[in-house]
């Protein structure tokens, strides 16, 4: 496998584009093959670039040409856009749960009420 930029002029401004494939014998030439055309790529784009690489080539290319991404479940929060609506103590439900299990009554739910 291999990862190739490839740079286009347009309007006055410089795009890089990278492209994912890999080299392929026919007969006694060697040539490219393109799999994937991956745009200009943002942190989410480089972690699918890889997630490609994986799997197509069965493994992460050696030589890392991007960064390491950011894990694909962290999410941005607007902390003033943030507010709490009818919270509840979490001591009160925690209590509840753990006398729950100590009665046996998770067992005894499991067991002998119908599902449905």
């Amino acid at each position: 496998m291999y990862l190739r930029h490839v740079m286009v002029r347009k309007d006055g401004k410089t795009h890089t584009s990278w492209r994912l494939g890999p080299s392929v014998r026919m007969g006694s030439r060697v040539g490219q093959e393109i799999v994937a055309t991956l745009g200009e790529p943002d942190a989410p784009g480089r972690a699918h670039a890889w997630t490609v690489c994986a799997d197509l080539a069965g493994s992460v290319p050696e030589g890392s040409l991007f960064t390491p991404a950011p894990p694909p479940d962290s999410v941005r929060v607007n902390l003033r856009g943030f507010r709490l609506e009818r919270g509840r103590r979490f001591s009160d439900v925690w209590l509840g749960w753990t006398l729950w299990r100590a009665l046996g009554l998770d067992l005894w739910a499991a067991q002998d009420l119908p599902v449905g």
